[in-house]
């Protein structure tokens, strides 16, 4: 070891640089990671909120069968049983349906021709039930992760607090010094 510091001292007055080392560690803090999940989580929601126009309002199936009798709409979007309809005036309302039928049923029932309303059936794919199902149980699970990080917390300052006045200090072996002054000394 001695011989080692020797040989780097005489390198240094020589003019060597030594060579440092880049190193790279990824320390897995659970802090970190559950905040970073929070503002994944706020952004991601924001994003969705943003899809589409929010609805003005909502009319009832009766007052929008009667607008498409009058010829006021000029668009109707139909998600299940939600109805999105767009007047010609570009006021976008939205109005629900029974989920067994379908529009053209509902506007047969009516005495409305079918063919005479534009409409457009969106695809209720499984991507948009797992959104869904991921809006409903993705706050719940975030929630629980930080009630339960909460509840690890307390308890760990619950027991330092019946660990005060307890020396930290460690036993002294006699005999088992490993560390010389020359490891840590400046020789």
């Amino acid at each position: 070891m001695k011989k080692n510091k020797k040989k780097l001292k005489k390198e240094l007055k020589k003019g060597f640089k030594p060579v440092k080392k880049l190193e790279f560690k990824i320390n897995f803090d659970l802090k970190k990671i559950l905040t970073w999940l929070l503002v994944a989580f706020v952004i991601l929601s924001f994003i969705f909120s943003l899809q589409g126009p929010a609805p003005q309002g909502k009319k009832s199936l009766a007052e929008v069968l009667k607008d498409v009798k009058a010829e006021k709409i000029e668009k109707i979007e139909v998600e299940g049983e939600n109805l999105f309809v767009t007047y010609k005036n570009n006021e976008l309302y939205q109005a629900r349906k029974e989920p067994q039928e379908s529009l053209t049923e509902v506007l047969n029932n009516a005495q409305i021709d079918p063919s005479t309303v534009d409409f457009e059936v969106k695809d209720q794919s499984m991507l948009r039930v797992w959104g869904s199902i991921l809006e409903i149980i993705l706050p719940v699970i975030l929630t629980g992760i930080i009630f339960l990080w909460i509840f690890r917390q307390a308890r760990g300052a619950q027991d330092s607090i019946f660990s005060f006045g307890k020396s930290k200090a460690k036993l002294f072996a006699k005999g088992k010094q490993s560390v010389t002054f020359a490891d840590v000394g400046d020789i």
